[in-house]
């Protein structure tokens, strides 16, 4: 059995300051943040982690809490309950169903700074889409984002 190369240990231990940075650049350019946690399995130590970053770096940058998975009517309020311990109201959403997602926009639109090339009424609905779409950022825990709810 050969021995792990030097460089691709050191190369992996850099992985985890590599994503915080790019997730920090993210947070930077966004005037408000989505982040998503699984409703399933309940908040857990990296929904924690996620927190108090966003907290100790961002404390003014607005953030919406998302829940994933609760799509079902009976269990999905009280998925969606357990995550007020982050100090968010949090929505019940699902990628899957899409159940929850016109909730996410609407407060996602309330705490999103009105801008000038939002509001501009020049500029046509699909700009305005575009240029809303660009100031905000989704994070969560790896694998607690799909591409359904993008």
């Amino acid at each position: 059995m050969q021995d792990e190369d030097p460089g691709t240990k050191a190369s992996a231990e850099r992985i985890p300051g590599m994503i915080e940075s790019q997730a920090a650049a993210a947070v930077d350019e966004a005037d408000a943040v989505i982040v998503v946690m699984d409703g399933q399995s309940g908040p857990c130590a990296s929904d924690d982690d996620i927190m108090q970053w966003m907290r100790r770096r961002y404390p003014t940058k607005p953030l919406v809490l998302a829940v994933n998975k609760c799509e079902s009517p009976t269990l999905g309020p009280i998925q969606v309950a357990s995550f007020w311990e982050y100090g968010h109201e949090p929505i019940g959403i699902s990628a899957l169903s899409g159940t929850g997602t016109g909730e996410l926009l609407d407060k996602l639109m309330e705490v999103t700074p009105k801008t000038a090339s939002i509001i501009d009424e020049s500029i046509t609905v699909s700009e305005r889409h575009t240029h809303a779409s660009r100031a905000h950022s989704v994070g969560g825990p790896p694998g607690q984002i799909s591409n359904s709810t993008l």
